[in-house]
């Protein structure tokens, strides 16, 4: 049985790289549709903060409200710890968040790169 997943696991990770392996390759010079690395860095950027941002942000808010939930309603005095817990895990979350977004945006208007575009 091992010898089977070692083989599943194998086979998958080739899998991955040979599908992946036109796109690493085809980095090495700029595409004829003039897309460059700084744009590639720009749309990653983008991405990150139009989905995975505020997904984080919801995911640390639903910890703090499921903790507060817990914490009134459910369990006892063990619900009463683990909502506790639950609810410091959510703020530390958030404000990791917020404090990790305010040292971006300060650092991106010291050096002057806040609002140009290439």
């Amino acid at each position: 049985m091992k010898t089977s997943k070692r083989f599943t696991s194998r086979s998958t990770i080739a899998t991955i790289f040979f599908v992946l392996s036109p796109f690493l390759v085809h980095a090495q010079t700029p595409p004829a549709t003039g897309i460059t690395f700084a744009a590639l860095v720009g749309k990653l950027v983008t991405l990150v903060n139009t989905s995975v941002l505020p997904l984080l942000y919801a995911l640390a808010f639903v910890f703090f409200l499921f903790g507060l939930v817990r914490f009134f309603f459910i369990g006892g005095e063990e619900g009463r710890e683990k909502g506790k817990q639950l609810m410091l895990y959510g703020l530390i979350g958030l404000f990791v968040l917020f404090s990790v977004w305010g040292i971006v945006n300060v650092l991106l208007t010291v050096f002057g790169t806040l609002g140009t575009t290439h």
